[in-house]
């Protein structure tokens, strides 16, 4: 007997050291197909069209890496800053799943049991989670003509529809709650094959997601509002526009201004809390049991999970949230294999001992048709926010001279969601506890680790939601404007305006722009001249620089031209790239990879007596982890069952 234990000890600690294979980052595979769009408001066909199956995914992969958590702790390239977090799921936790009935020696006929229980769990560590999200906790948002902003760390309030003079900050306080209920049953198979069973179990999840907490001190938003002007004639229309008056307005994704006349379809930020109620998971074990007696067993098992809990295919409840609930494992099909094990450690006379239990698997997730916002490479963290302007090919749209700007402008966001291919070639979970039984009470403590690779996307054509038309071409506009106003002057000596002004768009871009500084023009080249009889042309930049600093739409006559700040053009501008692989940050849209450690104790008793052989028990659990984006959480349960 002593040997057997050791056997079933050795298999133990090696299975809790290699059943998970959680140890790299794989390259990301971005290349795109030509598929038909998709208007996921259908849910039916949300994917038939936006990933078809004819798609190729090749080996290539971005290399920007732009943005590293700060603090002490050493982040590998693009961990922080993603646009989506997933959690491990309510459904995947060996820590809760053990069955006291399980496993029983010397059985000869049909046997199982079932158990149901409900568990409640909560993240805690705000702060990791926000800088996963958006590499801070804390987003400071100042206006492109804030004396002394910091271009590595204030987003430009412009691209939210906020003033150039705005000054504003926001506080995030991200927190997940899961409430779940359990369903679990064993089915004992002894009399066809001494050691064959078949576990099902099913999980039923209502998740609450908090991106902002109102109701506390610490987690507040705190907006300053310094300066609520209007945007300049000519930087976001012809003329005038209004601008946002608070960050909730320009935030929640609905604000329209100037040209910018299209809501964000995707990554809103919602100022009250979002929940949602579904399947969080099913799986179904088949194992069998190579060895099994009283005092240990040893058997592995294939286990098959369904794609439940949330579609990320922009479908669902919230989705166009940017911390929208998302229960379950993505909906993956999921397929793999795993090992229980146990070996009695000591025992008495009186029927006490203490045992050793492993339970652990491991499987591959499956590719899905998603959805994924991404950054823009090298453009930081947010990026996906920037303002972009319609351009048009002017002379052959096959080798265009030069682009005109189209009249209207979109936030990033909308270009920068798109259909992926999405797969975790594996997670696992594994938890191995030391269990003391006197009696029919049971006290047992024990340690879980669960890992998830980082997901491999392959981004696909076509634009979710009908977001962009994929025949248009964009490019960043920075703080350039969207029109410039030409005045005929008289040339002399000293220049003077004649008459005007007239009106003309204007295409510079700015292909250097970030989430936090406005770039420079593209190729600039001045608009009109001061030699000749004009025209002679300004833009918004005026109303700031120039002296006397008036309007560009609105410089008085007389005025001497060389006075005024000229508008720069771009020849040509610069569209962004159709190759996703050049244009977009593709990690800053991948599920991270996720490595935690739990610790948990359960204390329960077994009416032993009874030939159903009832059972109760209760636990607490804590999760810590520490990595960027790995999930720190605290949860309790009670659940109860019965042996047949």
């Amino acid at each position: 007997m002593k040997k057997n234990r050791n056997i079933v000890a050795t298999v133990i600690m090696l299975c809790s050291l290699g059943s998970i294979g959680i140890v790299r980052a794989d390259a990301c595979t971005d290349t795109v197909d030509t598929d038909n769009q998709c208007n996921l408001r259908n849910v039916s066909n949300s994917c038939d069209s936006g990933c078809g199956s004819s798609n190729s995914c090749g080996n290539s992969c971005s290399s920007s890496c732009d943005s590293v958590c700060t603090g002490s702790r050493v982040i590998t390239c693009g961990q922080c800053c993603r646009s989506i977090l997933l959690t491990r799921s309510a459904h995947d936790n060996t820590a809760y799943r053990y069955l006291p009935f399980e496993h029983m020696a010397d059985m000869c006929e049909f046997n199982g049991g079932f158990a149901i229980g409900y568990e409640f769990q909560q993240t805690f560590g705000s702060s990791d989670l926000a800088r996963c999200l958006f590499n801070t906790k804390t987003l400071s948002f100042k206006g492109s003509q804030v004396v002394g902003r910091d271009a590595s760390s204030d987003l430009i309030a412009d691209y939210f529809g906020l003033s150039p003079l705005f000054v504003g900050s926001l506080t995030l306080c991200p927190q997940v709650q899961n409430q779940n209920l359990h369903f679990e049953s064993y089915f004992g198979f002894d009399g066809w094959v001494e050691g064959l069973y078949l576990r099902a179990d099913l999980t039923f999840c209502h998740q609450k997601r908090t991106l902002i907490d109102n109701g506390c001190n610490i987690c507040s938003t705190n907006t300053v509002l310094t300066n609520t002007s209007a945007f300049p004639a000519g930087y976001m229309q012809d003329g005038l526009a209004m601008p946002a008056t608070s960050l909730p307005q320009a935030l929640t994704g609905t604000f329209l201004f100037g040209d910018m006349q299209t809501p964000w379809k995707f990554g809103r930020f919602a100022f009250c809390d979002l929940s949602d109620n579904k399947v969080a998971g099913f799986s179904i074990d088949l194992g069998y049991d190579f060895w099994r007696c009283e005092e240990s067993h040893l058997g592995i098992f294939l286990r098959y999970s369904a794609p439940t809990g949330t579609k990320l295919n922009g479908s669902q409840k919230n989705a166009g949230e940017v911390f929208f609930p998302i229960i379950g494992n993505g909906h993956h099909h999921e397929l793999g294999g795993g090992l229980t094990a146990h070996g009695e450690l000591w025992s008495n006379d009186c029927g006490d001992n203490v045992i050793i239990y492993f339970d652990g698997y491991a499987t591959h997730l499956f590719e899905d048709c998603q959805i994924r916002s991404f950054d823009f490479a090298g453009a930081g963290c947010m990026s996906r926010y920037m303002l972009l302007k319609e351009l048009v090919p002017t002379g052959s749209t096959t080798n265009p001279t030069n682009f005109n700007y189209g009249g209207s402008l979109i936030n990033g966001i909308n270009f920068a969601t798109r259909f992926v291919k999405s797969t975790i070639d594996v997670q696992g979970d594994a938890s191995l506890r030391l269990i003391y039984n006197r009696r029919g009470f049971s006290l047992a403590i024990g340690y879980n680790i669960f890992g998830r690779e980082e997901e491999k996307l392959c981004i696909q054509g076509g634009s979710p939601c009908n977001a962009v038309n994929p025949n248009t071409l964009y490019g960043l506009k920075g703080c350039e404007g969207v029109d410039y106003y030409c005045y005929d002057i008289v040339s002399t000596v000293n220049p003077t305006i004649n008459s005007g002004p007239t009106t003309t768009t204007d295409n510079a871009t700015a292909s250097n722009a970030t989430a936090f500084s406005c770039g420079t023009t593209d190729s600039p080249v001045a608009a009109g001249s001061l030699t000749g009889t004009g025209p002679f042309c300004v833009d918004w930049k005026n109303a700031l620089y120039g002296s006397p600093a008036v309007q560009a739409n609105a410089v008085p006559l007389t005025t001497n031209a060389t006075s005024l700040i000229p508008a720069f053009k771009s020849v040509p501008a610069v569209p962004l790239s159709s190759d996703p692989a050049t244009i977009f940050n593709i990690r800053s849209g991948k599920i991270a990879r996720l490595l935690s450690n739990k610790g948990f104790v359960t204390i329960g008793y077994e009416w032993e007596e009874c030939n159903w052989s009832p059972f109760v028990n209760g636990g607490l659990e804590v999760e810590g982890a520490g990595g960027c984006c790995d999930v720190k959480q605290w949860g309790v349960w009670l659940k109860g069952g019965f042996a047949f």
